[in-house]
């Protein structure tokens, strides 16, 4: 409190603070007057000969307890964030992850690896029990993202406890390898790209294989990696039975945008180009691939079909696309268009899911309170059928303009107190990603596929996209839905509404993959997902996806590619191989790869410090 009378808060003046207020007390208990000061010694005898000192100790926390809740005890309770939005299941997963950032945060300052990672998971326990604490902690945090702090968050699968843990929970495959893919001719990089191939199968029965999913792991582009995605990529090798090729691409604030693209697209070429070889395929045939892709993944995933679309030479594309919440627009808009809301509305009739709509009108009125009660606003929240009636008999009303109608809210804004994606982690993402590199935002549809033109929208395959409900990105998961439906109705093909599903799931909102050890429900979606993979491979349409293997720029030979699936052997064991030594850009990022266990990774800088998008940031830092 003394530091908040000074006006100059201090987290070092406050350690000071509690340690000499305990001092304090501890001198005057043990060398003041055992019955206290003067004035209250005779009460304190007459208590003394009453009541014990274990009913003196209860007594005294109970009333600590009673006044801390006063306000909650005579009707005053302040409003829960988000008490009605998530189901209780999805609410509860939440409680978990606010306490394990707590603690993981709490414990990070400390140096002693093994001690911060013991205590990591004692806070962690502490921070169960103690919900408001946990929630105030990571309120502060957040308010100062940080990519540090992100990794923090985020990789808390690096905790050898937390990870032993979560390993008895998943199941066991034969191929579990690091391939390190060698980059095609053309490619403007040297450094290999390192992956991880999951295949629950032996080496021969994967040689056979023709059909390769192609993963895209997320993380804000700034953190985790593949191995930090186990829970759903296992259930889905051990679901389909295919190999699986998930993409390590290196992450911002250290490679900004639009390296991890570059990455992602010059792996599928050479898994296309080698026919699969490099992975432990035959090569007798270019193989099938979906490309799959959750949040930042999913960004990458839609951004790798265009770069595709846009190559010169002829490859093979994918035969799907399975997104996850992804992050499609790059722009933060506090209101969405004309046009966009023309599509929101379209694509809510269509695909029978007016509860996404009504939401939106629910989390307005909860901010409004009682002015919406007025005719005006009542006009404005009629039902939605009779606001398109409205709407089409005034094409110029003002409900139908995007700004001014109260539902033109973007998620990002109506759920910018998420308690999974804030508004301040989203932030941050974007401007590590975006980085010192010059793009524009508005119009640089690789960085934010939601502003891919319509011819080329009118090239994807079939597209699954799954989302949250009350996910800050569900905007993006509908929007790009429509659109790519609309592209597909303009260019006239075949049964456009069956190229694209969008699944909402209500009371969700993001990371709800890497939720299982302590959301079970989260099984039922990962299924659901592999259900879509399996499906898009059972009605694959190769007349539409030629490759020109004439225009090969791509070696397989072992020499060159260096360690990839020659350390598998016919039974999916281990085979000693000679690895190529490694470049000086591969040693460089073998450094800045040191993880502690916390979920740091040691001798990282945050480039934005020294940008102009850095400055912009700490600004806005400063001002919260």
């Amino acid at each position: 409190m003394i530091d908040e009378i000074f006006g100059r808060p201090s987290a070092k003046f406050k350690r000071v603070q509690c340690f000499a207020v305990a001092l304090a007390w501890w001198l005057i208990i043990t060398r003041g007057n055992k019955h206290g000061p003067p004035g209250i010694r005779s009460l304190s005898r007459a208590l003394t000969a009453k009541i014990t000192a274990w009913q003196i100790y209860v007594l005294t926390l109970t009333g600590y307890y009673l006044l801390k809740n006063f306000d909650k005890l005579i009707g005053l309770t302040p409003p829960i964030p988000f008490e009605n939005h998530y189901t209780p299941g999805f609410y509860r997963a939440t409680w978990v992850m606010q306490a394990l950032d707590a603690g993981f945060w709490t414990a990070y300052p400390i140096k002693n690896k093994y001690a911060r990672d013991l205590l990591s998971i004692v806070l962690t326990v502490y921070y169960l029990i103690f919900s408001d604490a946990a929630n105030e902690k990571v309120r502060r945090y957040r308010l100062k993202t940080t990519v540090e702090s992100c990794r923090v968050s985020w990789e808390k699968g690096r905790n050898p406890y937390a990870g032993a843990i979560a390993k008895l929970l998943l199941p066991k495959i034969n191929i579990y390898k690091d391939v390190f893919v060698k980059r095609p001719a053309h490619s403007e990089y040297e450094e290999p790209v390192e992956c991880l191939l999951l295949f629950d199968g032996t080496a021969e029965q994967l040689k056979n294989q023709k059909k390769v999913i192609y993963h895209l792991h997320g993380g804000g582009f700034t953190t985790m990696e593949p191995k930090l995605h186990e829970d759903y990529l296992l259930a889905w090798a051990t679901q389909l039975k295919v190999p699986i090729l998930s993409v390590n691409y290196r992450k911002a604030p250290e490679f900004p945008y639009p390296y991890a693209l570059d990455e992602v697209f010059d792996t599928y070429y050479a898994l296309m180009k080698s026919k699969g070889t490099i992975i432990g395929l035959s090569g007798d045939v270019v193989p099938e691939v979906v490309v799959t892709g959750d949040s930042a993944g999913g960004n990458l995933a839609a951004a790798l079909e265009l770069k595709l679309i846009d190559y010169p030479k002829k490859i093979k594309r994918p035969a799907g696309l399975v997104l996850t919440y992804p992050a499609l627009d790059m722009n933060f808009a506090s209101a969405l268009s004309e046009d966009q809301m023309k599509l929101i509305r379209q694509v809510t009739k269509e695909t029978a899911t007016p509860f996404l709509y009504k939401n939106k009108k629910d989390v307005y009125q909860s901010y409004a309170g009682d002015a919406h009660k007025s005719v005006r606003a009542n006009k404005s929240f009629v039902n939605l059928a009779q606001q398109q009636k409205v709407q089409s008999q005034q094409p110029g009303s003002p409900s139908e303009q995007g700004p001014g109608n109260k539902l033109s809210l973007t998620s990002k804004v109506l759920y910018s107190g998420d308690r999974v994606l804030p508004a301040e982690v989203l932030y941050t993402a974007l401007m590590l990603y975006a980085g010192d590199t010059e793009c524009d935002l508005s119009k640089d549809y690789l960085m934010s596929p939601l502003l891919a033109p319509e011819e080329k929208l009118a090239q994807f395959p079939k597209t699954y996209i799954i989302c949250g409900e009350v996910d800050p990105l569900v905007d993006d998961t509908v929007l790009f839905g429509a659109k790519l439906r609309q592209a597909f109705r303009d260019s006239g093909r075949k049964n456009p509404e069956d190229l694209v599903e969008v699944s909402i799931i209500k009371g969700y909102s993001h990371g709800f993959l890497n939720m299982v050890p302590f959301f079970p429900e989260a099984k039922a979606p990962i299924h659901k997902l592999g259900f879509w993979m399996e499906e898009i491979f059972d009605n694959v349409l190769p007349e539409e996806r030629n490759i020109d293997l004439n225009e090969d720029d791509y070696s397989t030979d072992e020499e060159l590619v260096g360690e990839s699936y020659a350390n598998i052997d016919e039974e999916g064991g281990d085979v000693k191989a000679p690895r190529k030594k490694k470049t000086s850009a591969q040693k460089a990022w073998d450094k800045t790869n040191i993880v502690h266990p916390g979920g740091l990774v040691e001798g990282r800088q945050d480039k934005t410090k020294n940008s102009v998008i850095g400055e912009i940031k700490n600004a806005v830092v400063e001002k919260l």
